[in-house]
């Protein structure tokens, strides 16, 4: 979608666009790790996600509003013939909020803007170059 958007070509939104998915920013994760940690009487399992269930074609939309760089208005087509293989899932998040008081502050959409900062900044460049030379390196081993 990122990809598609940046170009400006059609996003393709494959099976059921109505199956979603509970996605969480690590900013949100780490707060709740910290009031965990300060937490003196927490035990048991908690549930850590967005407590939110964003759909294919939300994520869809979304990633064309952050992203899109095509003339007019992103062009998002359902293709329901096409298997996507996701679950739907939407996780339980009331103990977390019980307990530590917490609850998720940053959406889909403030992770996507966060991850361009990163990306103009440079911040992990050298991390996507190691990783484009390990795929580069196994590809070669794989041809000898």
């Amino acid at each position: 979608f990122i990809d598609n958007s940046k170009e400006g070509l059609p996003l393709e939104v494959w099976g059921d666009a109505h199956k979603g998915r509970d996605i969480v920013y690590i900013k949100d994760v780490t707060e709740a790790f910290v009031k965990a940690i300060n937490h003196k009487d927490a035990s048991g399992l908690f549930n850590i996600t967005s407590g939110t269930r964003l759909t294919l074609m939300e994520e869809a939309r979304t990633i064309a509003k952050v992203f899109w760089k095509g003339e007019g208005e992103p062009v998002i087509i359902e293709r329901p013939d096409k298997s996507n293989n996701i679950d739907n899932f939407l996780y339980d998040i009331s103990k977390a909020k019980e307990v530590f008081d917490w609850e998720p502050q940053y959406t889909f959409e403030d992770m996507l803007y966060d991850f361009i900062k990163e990306a103009d900044n440079n911040n992990y460049g050298y991390l996507k170059e190691k990783r484009q030379m390990m795929f580069k390196e196994q590809k070669e081993n794989k041809n000898r």
